[in-house]
């Protein structure tokens, strides 16, 4: 048997009966049922302030409760929470309590978002009246939760709109066939010169220097970031020749533009811990200042006699 009761915060709470376990109150949502430790407990033989204890704050809340004492705050466990508790039952009935939990209770709250039954003592208009309330509250909340997603996907569809010409430039860009020197590279990502990012991308283990030319490593190979170009010369005996030169794609310039951000972060970090790690000097004591002093025999003749230490 369910009655519903209305605790002054406005919110219903919903008492469950069962010849077995006895009366089980609820509070919450239909999205969010809350169980009331203390009736859970005691249907599974457990000690209430042990259990609460134990439990992680993020499954355990407080709630108005109406007694015959007036309204008390009592502890509420959430869905989670109260498979936590089930679990730790030794009652062989725990198996048949989360049974009649999770059969009858929560698909019937998620159904409806409440019960209701009508009391004896409840005329047909009276319980009518009751009906229409919990329905139009009910589909209050529906109604927020459709507007909350459709404010969400509009939300989302703007981004879209405004994130595709982006994505739609970086893929074609990314998609290039565009290569640029090493020399090119070096201005973009900010280097005086091309010597000083080869020296960097060296140190980084990225380029290495062989027969007069820079060659990407083993591993930065064969992915799209590296290519070569053959360029043709004129000769000092008037002859054509050509040599081949390193350079790189779309891809490997935003490769290169990360591994410098990278490396700067790490030398950073780097940086920041040997200075925290080195001993801190002591502080030299405080010198004394000087103190100036006037000869009581001095005449404008004479100067200023200036001593440093205490009074003579």
């Amino acid at each position: 048997m369910v009655s519903t009761d209305t605790p002054s915060a406005g919110e219903a709470v919903e008492i469950f009966n069962s010849e077995k376990f006895g009366i089980i109150r609820t509070a919450g949502t239909a999205d969010n049922p809350l169980f009331c430790l203390a009736d859970v407990c005691k249907a599974l033989d457990l000690q209430t302030n042990i259990v609460a204890r134990r439990l992680e704050r993020g499954v355990l809340s407080k709630h108005p409760l109406p007694t015959s004492g007036g309204n008390q705050v009592a502890n509420f466990v959430n869905e989670d929470g109260l498979y936590d508790v089930i679990l730790d039952s030794r009652k062989p009935e725990a198996k048949a309590f989360r049974k009649w939990i999770t059969s009858e209770i929560l698909p019937a709250i998620r159904k409806s978002g409440g019960y209701m039954v009508a009391a004896v003592e409840e005329t047909p208009e009276q319980i009518m009246a009751r009906a229409l309330k919990v329905a139009d509250e009910t589909m209050r909340r529906q109604q927020a939760q459709i507007q909350a997603a459709n404010d969400t996907i509009t939300r989302q569809t703007e981004e879209i709109k405004t994130l595709a010409p982006l994505a739609d430039y970086t893929k074609e860009v990314l998609q290039s066939n565009a290569t640029y020197t090493l020399t090119q590279v070096s201005k973009d990502l900010g280097f005086a010169s091309v010597y000083k990012f080869t020296a960097w991308a060296h140190l980084a283990g990225i380029l290495y220097y062989q027969s007069g030319q820079w060659m990407p490593m083993s591993r930065y190979t064969g992915r799209g970031w590296f290519t070569t170009r053959t360029c043709k010369f004129v000769k000092t005996d008037g002859s054509i020749g050509s040599n081949i030169s390193t350079v790189v794609t779309e891809a490997g310039r935003a490769m290169l533009h990360n591994a410098l951000l990278q490396w700067q972060r790490r030398t950073a970090a780097e940086t920041t811990a040997s200075r925290k790690a080195q001993p801190a000097q002591p502080k030299q004591p405080a010198q004394p200042e000087p103190v100036f002093h006037i000869d009581p025999n001095w005449r404008p003749s004479e100067t200023v006699i200036i001593e440093e230490g205490g009074a003579r």
